[in-house]
């Protein structure tokens, strides 16, 4: 059932997160959105990734990729106006 709300979300364009407020605690919970920006960025880092080097990357890598997408779905929550 999540991945066809997944699908179904018309999600913006990525901003990138150059410094200031982290993510709520409570973000992933709460909003439908942001897991789903969260996701999609994650994915798409992983599969530049794998398309590039044929392989996966190590769980250190995968961490960065996981935290970069966490903190740029943040910004652009925060730059679109759904957050405070």
């Amino acid at each position: 059932m999540k991945r066809c709300i997944y699908r179904s979300l018309a999600l913006p364009a990525i901003h990138a997160w150059t410094g200031g407020s982290a993510p709520s605690p409570f973000i992933w919970r709460d909003s439908q959105v942001y897991r789903a920006l969260v996701v999609t960025e994650f994915r798409s880092q992983m599969t530049m990734w794998i398309d590039y080097w044929g392989d996966c990357p190590d769980k250190n890598t995968r961490n960065l990729f996981w935290n970069r997408a966490r903190y740029d779905a943040w910004a652009t929550m925060r730059a679109k106006g759904w957050v405070s």
